[in-house]
């Protein structure tokens, strides 16, 4: 069984949090070395873009879902006219069959 996990992982989890993501940022910024913010602007923009992904891909199942549903429901109350079967004695033959046959 696995006992750690990965930093960058768990990072990204933690900066879907928006005021995380700020509290890191501002962090960030104290530091003297500018790649260190630049890198953190990247980590933020990675957790926040999955973020919306996430929201805008469960968005698109949940419309799929509500369609599926409505398209089940109309089949379920929908009609369906079955025309009768034709009996294929002579009762029921047209004139014009029965003197042919």
């Amino acid at each position: 069984m696995k006992n750690t996990i990965d930093y960058h992982d768990f990072l990204i989890e933690r900066l879907k949090d928006i005021n995380r993501s700020i509290g890191y940022l501002n962090e960030c910024l104290d530091d003297e070395d500018p790649r260190l913010f630049l890198s953190a602007l990247l980590n933020v923009y990675e957790a926040q873009s999955s973020l919306y992904f996430e929201k805008k891909k469960k968005a698109k199942t949940e419309a799929a879902s509500t369609v599926s549903k409505r398209v089940t429901r109309k089949r379920a109350t929908a009609k369906v006219i079955i025309p009768p079967r034709h009996d294929q004695s002579e009762k029921s033959l047209p004139r014009c069959a029965k003197k042919n046959s």
